[in-house]
């Protein structure tokens, strides 16, 4: 009876043993009943880039992911490390991801994949360098890119609160675009596909006295984006301090001086004009073009003689079609190179002159009508 009792005793034992079970008089120690992830059945991966992380030569979108995930967070700063909040479902430091992040500059990307109950990857560290070569006018062949720079940004705050004008400057001429919402993950974006360095944008239907953030891009005519980081302003007359956008007869000091780089190449090409009818070297309306020259050639994407030299000259005569502001490809400093921003001016001029199926390229239609130009017809 001793023996069966004793038995029943250890077999009870080793029942509380294996499953883990606590007796109710056990008021002190530790139980470990088994190893807890706090997140049962799910593995915690920290988040993966498409394109992987390295050296390109053009603007990339890059892509995040992580397998299970409830949200991954990032900066793009290279230093500020992404802090998952506990919840899981958003950031307390950096940008919740939501779409592609674009990457037109070399730019470290931090990432921390988020889950439920204060659980969170380790920080994936994504080092992209872009080495983009400067196109500029006629020199932008070869796949190059022309990436603007953003200066002069200024907020201005209608005095209703409830819309702002977003002014900013640009090196080159390009687009405009404007992203806002109540967070880093934007939302909502106005845009124009203008080609300007002067740039204005009216933001619409904001709520009075709520801040809001913001990034600016701009895309040049041969594809490269300039953009900024995540910025904010606030829908109160007396508390945003940003100064108002250039307007009537303010204008920005960028603004003066690219009038003043045209005025000097307007004065150039008027001595030029006055040596060539004195030499009969070139004609009396474009300066540097032969006199009696027509254009005889078809003139595509990648060719490099004298013909495009004089092409970029006529493109330049006219505001509307014109290569570039400043740098290669801009009046007095034509090329022989036929790159991307010659071939965009093209594109402007067909447009312009109604000249069907243009492609950029020169063909009869187009060379017709630059020959009516040089005729002053």
């Amino acid at each position: 009876m001793r023996k069966k009792a004793w038995s029943l005793i250890i077999s009870f034992a080793l029942v509380i043993s294996l499953t883990g079970i606590a007796l109710a008089s056990e008021t002190t120690g530790t139980l470990q009943t088994g190893i807890e992830s706090g997140i049962q059945g799910v593995l915690i991966t920290n988040p993966t880039a498409s394109p992987v992380a390295g050296t390109y030569t053009a603007a990339q979108s890059v892509s995040l992911a992580a397998s299970g995930s409830s949200a991954i967070c990032y900066t793009t700063d290279g230093s500020t490390s992404p802090v998952c909040a506990s919840a899981g479902t958003s950031c307390t430091t950096g940008t919740k991801y939501s779409s592609a992040i674009s990457v037109s500059s070399s730019t470290t990307i931090k990432a921390k994949s988020c889950y439920p109950t204060n659980n969170s990857s380790s920080i994936a560290t994504l080092a992209y360098t872009i080495s983009i070569s400067s196109g500029g006018g006629g020199g932008g062949g070869g796949g190059t890119y022309t990436v603007p720079s953003l200066s002069n940004i200024a907020v201005y705050i209608a005095a209703d609160e409830k819309s702002a004008t977003v002014s900013w400057n640009t090196n080159i001429i390009a687009t405009s675009r404007v992203e806002y919402g109540l967070d880093g993950n934007f939302g909502q974006n106005v845009t124009s596909a203008s080609y300007t360095s002067n740039h204005s944008l009216v933001i619409a239907g904001l709520t009075p006295k709520t801040t809001y953030h913001y990034i600016l891009k701009s895309v040049s005519s041969d594809g490269g984006m300039g953009y900024t980081t995540d910025k904010t302003f606030i829908t109160d007359v007396k508390t945003n301090v940003t100064p108002a956008p250039a307007t009537g007869n303010q204008t920005t000091i960028a603004a003066l001086q690219a009038q003043l780089a045209q005025l000097q190449a307007l004065l150039l090409q008027l001595l030029s004009q006055q040596a060539g009818t004195t030499t009969g070297t070139s004609t009396s309306k474009f300066a540097g073009i032969p006199a009696g020259f027509t254009f005889a050639k078809t003139l595509s994407l990648g060719m490099v003689n004298n013909d495009v030299k004089y092409l970029q000259i006529v493109l330049n005569s006219d505001s509307d079609t014109k290569i570039a502001l400043t740098g290669a490809g801009s009046s007095g400093k034509e090329t022989t190179k036929f790159g991307s921003a010659t071939k965009a001016a093209v594109l402007k001029f067909q447009l312009k002159y109604k000249i069907a199926g243009g492609t950029g390229s020169v063909g009869p239609s187009t060379r017709a009508k630059l020959n009516q130009i040089l005729q002053g017809k």
